[in-house]
């Protein structure tokens, strides 16, 4: 089975460092890459099984998870706003979405690429097609420390995604500080938003008028099936 890794990169790597000189212009430089892949290796009663699948060909399932990112750059500076991110296929329903923001840091060498700004925002609602998460609004005030919710759906994502203990990896402070991101979880869905295309829509409500050169992101990730056929090794999205 052929894979590929495919590298983007900016024209620059100011987004990619920080330094204290906003005149300097720092080159990165990637002489090797190692790209590492795990193997399962099995014992011999579940070779001698996989090699009656491979006999009979039977299609074998490949679930995974697929991520996307789609970036807003210098959104409106209203205190409401809705974004119509994208529309998906019924094959590629989300299930997490991650919502975060950037005030006036891109492409400058002394901003931290690696934070995000609250930018005051008091409520965010995820609309797939006509269902809404999270149901309830959130009533958040970061001035006035007001984002116990928010904390509580950032640190459910890891038990929710990987199944795993709750344990966040920053505590309120440095959530506030450092990453205060959204996290919506919509892994449980009706089966109405599952028959057809979805329509992901964001509506945002924030205390102040969005900040001048402010940028969004929205972290979508799918649930996915393919299909893998041994002997003919072709691999089909179901």
């Amino acid at each position: 089975m052929k894979q590929e890794l495919v590298l983007i990169r900016n024209s620059d790597d100011l987004d990619a460092v920080t330094a204290t000189d906003e005149t300097g212009k720092p080159k990165i430089n990637i002489e090797k890459l190692y790209w590492r892949v795990p193997h399962v290796s099995v014992a011999i009663a579940q070779q001698l099984q996989l090699t009656k699948i491979l006999d009979k060909n039977v299609e074998i399932l490949l679930p995974f998870r697929s991520w996307e990112l789609v970036e807003y750059s210098s959104m409106p500076e209203t205190t409401r706003h809705t974004w119509p991110v994208k529309t998906t296929t019924k094959l590629e329903t989300p299930r997490h979405i991650v919502v975060a923001f950037q005030t006036d840091k891109k492409s400058k060498v002394t901003s931290n690429m690696s934070t995000f700004d609250n930018c005051n925002l008091t409520n965010i609602r995820i609309f797939l097609n006509s269902e809404r998460y999270p149901y309830n609004d959130l009533f958040l005030d970061f001035n006035n420390e007001k984002y116990a919710t928010l904390y509580e759906m950032f640190s459910n994502f890891r038990a929710s995604y990987y199944e795993s203990g709750n344990e966040p990896i920053f505590n309120p402070t440095e959530f506030k500080d450092i990453s205060p991101v959204a996290h919506i979880d919509c892994s449980r869905q009706k089966e109405t938003v599952q028959q057809g295309s979805v329509v992901l829509r964001i509506e945002l409500e924030t205390a102040k008028n969005t900040p001048k050169d402010t940028t969004a992101y929205c972290l979508i990730l799918y649930d996915r099936v393919f299909r893998y056929s041994p002997l003919t090794k072709i691999v089909r999205q179901v």
